[in-house]
């Protein structure tokens, strides 16, 4: 099927083109970006860190303006911060000024930035190895009527000693008289950073304000560029002065639109309305120009720019306001985003439940988007059955399968995977009877009573969402699909063996059939010397997380075992294998066995050492593969991860490790402690190590400890060396 808007889209290539010849944006590559400015913050002696600003008397470096990070601007009234910078010998002083008219805060302490917060990153320097992250709830929203602070340490191993104390902070907080925002008042200690207060001295730092309004959501912030809390080199630089840097009145955003055009935001306060905001070439045209409006407490404006072609890279936008540059953060690579657009642009059939012989029809959601990404493009889908039959009709309810190949007149071919159900009959839904029970968590409101006895609104509600959700949820055909084939008596079953467990598993056997498998590429290594008695090596398969997937393979060597053989600083007498997941997806444990097999075939392993571990991605991965096939694992070790609590049983004699961060903002450690639960109950050989300051990152310790590879070589498959009791694991200190 070939779209038919070719005008549309050429003409807007053409007028792409046009601008950046004009502009001298047509190059492969442009100049490199300037580094982010350094900012002076002075020395104010005699702050009381209260939640008061009296004291402050309109002194300290002033960041009048933030930028906003989630889209337009809202109002003021609804989402609006600023904040001063100071230091004493105390510490580094934080005075931060935010309107809210909504208060919506977090109900986990480790979770604190979903809801309304501030938050902080600090570093001794920018591109240190010693982030802290800090977050601060106000207080103000009557379910959570109390300040409340919450430190991530994202220092390394070799920073967290016994002459550096655990991260601690002092705040205070206030509300505005008018009750629509707080004042937030914050000493966090140089003793944190190791940095002696002193004129010169130096450090990183980043703040975002995030304002939560049920649902709508608005992120500002102070920044050069958006990661801090995985790479500190995206801190801006404050030296320690006695003087501050002049005020910061603007701040401007940049961002592909829709993915056909770029815009530009700039705010800066209301006294510079009128002013001209310039965006200038880096060669001989013309440049842009728009004058800021006032709007409220600040003055703003926009520039629509169009989308860099494909294959050029991102323009480097030289923005001036009065004739200053403006700092901005540079726009990511296009052809990433591009990437990531289509691979999220949304594949639908007409319906992914049907009935009859005739199988419905695909097409993108948004066919025009998908079109400005990768140009003109043909969809051709094959339909398989259930037993991998390619078929032209459906002619038996149950199972199908679409291969949809997605056909770009320029550019790879790339494939999606759908799975179908046909009925066995039609249904009438304006007839159809459905008896339904629901049992919803406290926070939608209604209660259980209320549920159990309005049951001709519950049935109407379910009702109307299942016939639905079979036209337009690709889910529905999986959870159909996965119950049609199971057969009556067989029990609750674990997810591994649900409806999507089953569709897993068919697509992957599909997939390996057809040769369409995109085969994990992996690093592995062999200790030096001779193997020990037998010629045979105990085995480590490390699982990564989610931010090493793609295709530079040595990244998945940044954590785990292979970062630390590559260390030397302890003796590891494994083979280390460490694959690495394809971008977007996670971890197949069916592929993981197939590629155990591929090792064991290729070096020496002693099948009754292999041992597995993975962090975040790759710990849910360890839980999932073990549980597949715990008869050919000696012991198992997930970091921050989690599983399925049902399947526990399938671990019962596996000895497993299970480690986690105290303070996890990305996997909440209850997944972790649920699991441990369920072994617990058996009981299980299972070992439960909390690290109750740390936050996502609880895998570098715990792999840097020589402990943790002593008691994986005591594990021998048959013959665990971990009893069969609830041991509360010590954080191991590394050596």
């Amino acid at each position: 099927m070939r779209r038919i808007f070719p005008f549309r889209s050429r003409l807007l290539a053409l007028a792409a083109s046009v601008f950046l010849a004009l502009n001298g944006l047509a190059a492969e590559t442009a100049p490199p970006a300037p580094p982010p400015p350094a900012f002076d913050i002075p020395r104010l002696d005699g702050i009381t860190v209260d939640g008061n600003p009296a004291d402050w008397q309109d002194r300290g470096f002033s960041i009048a303006v933030l930028s906003e990070l989630t889209g337009r601007r809202k109002p003021e009234t609804d989402a609006d911060a600023s904040l001063r910078l100071a230091w004493d010998a105390r510490g580094l002083l934080v005075l931060l000024h935010v309107t809210d008219n909504v208060f919506a805060e977090a109900g986990k302490d480790s979770s604190l930035w979903e809801g309304d917060s501030a938050e902080l990153f600090l570093a001794a320097a920018p591109g240190a190895k010693d982030v802290i992250q800090v977050l601060v709830s106000p207080g103000f929203d009557p379910k959570h009527p109390a300040l409340r602070t919450s430190m991530v340490d994202r220092r390394t191993p070799e920073l967290k000693t016994k002459t550096r104390p655990a991260p601690a902070v002092t705040a205070a907080v206030t509300r505005n008289p008018s009750g629509d925002g707080y004042w937030l008042e914050l000493l966090a200690p140089w003793d944190n950073l190791g940095i002696t207060p002193k004129a010169g001295a130096g450090l990183g730092f980043q703040v975002y304000v995030s304002d939560s309004d049920g649902g709508s959501r608005s992120k500002l912030a102070w920044f050069p560029a958006d990661g801090a809390s995985s790479d500190s080199k995206k801190l801006y630089a404050l030296r320690l002065a006695a003087t501050p840097s002049p005020a910061v009145t603007a701040a401007a955003t940049a961002r592909y639109e829709n993915f056909r055009r770029i815009r530009v935001d700039v705010a800066a306060t209301a006294d510079q309305a009128g002013k001209i905001v310039e965006l200038r070439p880096f060669s001989d045209g013309i440049s842009t120009l728009v004058p800021l409006k006032p709007d409220g407490r600040l003055a703003t404006a926009s520039l629509i720019l169009p989308m860099p072609l494909p294959g050029k890279t991102a323009p480097l936008l030289d923005l001036r306001l009065d004739g200053k540059t403006l700092a901005m953060p540079s726009l990511e690579d296009p052809e990433k985003a591009r990437q990531d657009a289509f691979a999220d642009a949304e594949l639908r059939f007409t319906s992914f439940v049907f009935t009859g012989e005739d199988f419905p029809r695909a097409e993108f959601a948004n066919p025009s988007l998908v079109e400005d990404l990768i140009g003109l493009y043909e969809l051709k889908t094959t339909f398989f059955d259930a037993g991998f039959n390619p078929v032209t009709q459906a002619a038996a309810p149950g199972r199908y399968g679409a291969v949809v190949e997605i056909r770009p007149e320029t550019g790879p071919v790339t494939r999606r995977y759908v799975t179908l159900f046909r009925q066995p009959a039609e249904v009438k839904w304006w007839t159809a009877k459905v008896r339904a029970t629901l049992e919803l968590p406290a926070g939608f409101g209604p209660a259980p009573a209320v549920l159990a006895e309005q049951k001709h609104a519950v049935d109407y509600f379910v009702r109307n969402l299942f016939r639905d959700a079979c036209r337009r949820n690709a889910d529905s055909a999986v959870f159909l699909a996965g119950l049609y084939e199971t057969k009556p008596g067989a029990g609750d079953l674990p997810e591994r063996l649900g409806p999507w467990g089953l569709d897993g598993r068919w697509w992957y056997d599909i997939k390996k059939k057809l040769g369409l498998l995109e085969p994990y590429k992996y690093l592995a290594r062999v200790p030096e010397g001779q193997p020990p008695a037998g010629g045979k090596w105990p085995v480590i398969l490390f699982l990564h997380g989610s931010g090493e997937r793609g295709t530079d393979l040595p990244k998945v060597s940044s954590h785990g075992p292979l970062k630390v053989a590559k260390a030397g600083k302890i003796d590891l007498p494994f083979i280390l294998v460490a694959p690495q997941c394809p971008a977007r997806i996670w971890w197949n444990p069916w592929q993981l066995l197939d590629l155990l097999d591929e090792v064991a075939a290729k070096y020496p392993v002693d099948p009754d050492r292999i041992y597995l571990t993975g962090l975040s991605m790759g710990g849910f991965g360890s839980w999932s593969l073990a549980c597949l096939a715990p008869e050919r694992f000696a012991a198992v070790a997930p970091i921050c991860g989690g599983g399925d609590p049902a399947d526990a049983a399938r671990l019962k004699e596996l000895p497993v490790w299970v480690v986690h961060g105290g303070q996890d903002p990305t996997v909440p450690p209850e997944l972790s402690a649920d699991m441990v639960e369920a072994l617990r109950a058996l009981p299980g050989r299972v070992r439960f190590t909390v690290y109750p300051e740390a936050g996502h990152d609880s895998w570098s310790a715990f792999y840097a400890s020589p402990e943790f590879y002593r008691w994986l070589l005591r594990q021998r498959r048959g013959t665990p060396d971990q009893a069969p009791a609830a041991i509360q694991g010590r954080a191991p200190e590394p050596d």
